[in-house]
């Protein structure tokens, strides 16, 4: 049996909270992380979108998912688009300097 792989790299991410830019960049982060065992990849996105991933992520490998972690931000109960009404992406501005201090935090101690 082979020991856990120490992670060596990681990517973090705030992407746009829209559909086509999050799955384009899960289907690259997902081709990365099959061919390099130490990467970590961390996105941070709107609640909007995060159920979408989850879906998206249910037939991967544990291994892969493991690695792919997704912190989600924003109100999940906004009806306009973040990207059209950005203060629906600013209701919840402490959650997302929340994420950026933990995504700081957790790449000094992998």
């Amino acid at each position: 049996m082979q020991a856990p792989q120490i992670p060596t790299h990681h990517i973090a991410a705030m992407l746009p909270p829209a559909w086509g830019h999050t799955i384009s960049y899960m289907h690259a982060a997902t081709q990365m992380l099959a061919t390099e065992p130490g990467l970590v990849i961390t996105i941070v996105q709107h609640n909007l979108i995060v159920p979408k991933m989850k879906v998206e992520l249910k037939g991967s490998h544990d291994n892969l998912k493991a690695r792919l972690r997704i912190i989600g931000v924003g109100d999940a109960e906004c009806v306009q688009c973040p990207v059209v009404d950005p203060l629906c992406l600013c209701t919840n501005d402490t959650g997302i300097l929340i994420a950026f201090d933990f995504v700081a935090w957790i790449s000094d101690h992998l």
